[in-house]
């Protein structure tokens, strides 16, 4: 689907399409996802963003990622500005204001997006891999996300969920019931900073990371933005570290993620370039010292995401898809 557009259509299809519906669902800026919208039906659909096809990034193997659109956070750094508002919305390109606008997102079932994730099965197999459900937040649209999991367990296949953890428990837990590894990101310790930063305060994520290790027993990967100015800290780092390793287990892999600038474009392209962070990217020397605070606490701590990692030879040697 596509918006044919002229430079002043095109910001009019910005204006109508990217703000009339943020929250088609009716749960409201930066709130928890709510039991009711987790009500199973046979077929559950969703708006998705994206289907990545050999993702090394988001878990072990080879795997697909489905990023789901919509978040409950608004995180000040966001690189990814297309995935927050659950709605489709239309990107123009910036130098072509004449050109279509491209849509960002569609509606799509559960049994629909399985076949096609499944037809890898061979690839997940040979590699350990699996699929990946991400966003966006997936728990923000919790049927879709359960349904697409349970069928891929019934399959065989293993299940990765990249959370921020900002749901309700027990609508959480449905999803967790299908979930063989979960990435949990861990952006600020203190409940004020965390809401000034996202939207929202970290009482109920906290919650949910130590429901999800101790009450479930999953396996889990804490992933740690590193914003300069903002959460970089030795106070914060250092909080961050005694949750993980005292409240969770030392045994649970860090991964320390660098602000980066590559979101920049997506903003401009949404119409909303005033809303992009620009940042100075953290420099080796601050990230092996982030890392070092981790580590002080006994954890294992890698800089970046697998593979490159691993290819680091500064890297501790763990990964941490």
């Amino acid at each position: 689907m596509s918006a044919g557009a002229g430079a002043g259509t095109g910001r009019t299809v910005h204006s109508i399409v990217n703000n009339l519906v943020d929250d088609p669902f009716g749960r409201g800026y930066g709130g928890a996802m709510s039991e009711s919208a987790a009500v199973a039906t046979p077929d559950p659909r969703a708006i998705v963003l994206n289907v990545q096809g050999y993702s090394i990034h988001d878990g072990p193997g080879i795997r697909t990622t489905v990023f789901l659109k919509g978040c409950p956070l608004r995180c000040l750094w966001c690189h990814n500005p297309e995935s927050q508002r659950q709605a489709p919305e239309v990107a123009f390109d910036p130098e072509r204001p004449d050109a279509p606008g491209s849509v960002m997102g569609r509606e799509r079932s559960a049994s629909e997006l399985f076949e096609e994730v499944a037809a890898d099965a061979p690839f997940y197999a040979q590699s350990g891999g699996g699929v990946t459900l991400s966003g966006g937040e997936p728990l923000a649209q919790p049927a879709f996300a359960a349904e697409l999991l349970r069928r891929c367990h019934e399959a065989g296949i293993h299940t990765v969920l990249d959370t921020c953890g900002h749901a309700q428990w027990s609508v959480a837990k449905r999803v967790l019931a299908h979930v063989d590894l979960v990435l949990l990101d861990f952006k600020h310790m203190d409940p004020d900073a965390h809401r000034r930063l996202t939207g929202v305060d970290n009482r109920r994520i906290l919650d949910n990371a130590r429901r999800i290790h101790h009450e479930l027993g999953l396996p889990m990967h804490a992933r740690v933005p590193v914003i300069p100015g903002f959460n970089d800290s030795a106070d914060n780092l250092d909080a961050t570290a005694r949750f993980i390793a005292e409240e969770l287990a030392p045994t649970v892999p860090v991964c320390l993620n660098a602000y980066h600038r590559l979101g920049a474009g997506k903003y401009e392209r949404l119409g909303r370039a005033a809303e992009f962070l620009a940042l100075e990217p953290p420099d080796d020397a601050h990230m092996l010292w982030a890392r070092s605070r981790f580590e002080a606490l006994g954890l294992a701590a890698v800089i970046g995401e697998y593979p490159a990692a691993v290819a680091d030879p500064s890297s501790t040697g763990e990964t941490c898809s």
